[in-house]
């Protein structure tokens, strides 16, 4: 299970952000709590696994995306 808290609807969050525009995602982020009490980000503590990525990769603009995709590959590479 994604989804480590109970208050948290795995289903309902893609739901949101895959029915919703870069521009409406970009509001929704900037909305979120930044931490929790832990110090860690709120989704972030919610969330695991590859929905955790598809998540985070949703609320980014296009051009975050694209930068941190080439950065982690180009890391990929250099570890080989």
């Amino acid at each position: 299970m994604a989804i480590k808290t109970k208050s948290v609807d795995e289903v309902t969050i893609v739901n949101v952000l895959t029915n919703r525009s870069n521009a409406q995602r970009q509001d929704i982020a900037f909305h979120l709590p930044k931490k929790d009490q832990k110090g860690t980000s709120a989704p972030k503590s919610a969330l695991s696994g590859h929905l955790e990525m598809v998540i985070w990769g949703l609320l980014k603009i296009p051009i975050q995306y694209d930068a941190s995709e080439l950065k982690a590959s180009m890391k990929e590479l250099r570890t080989q």
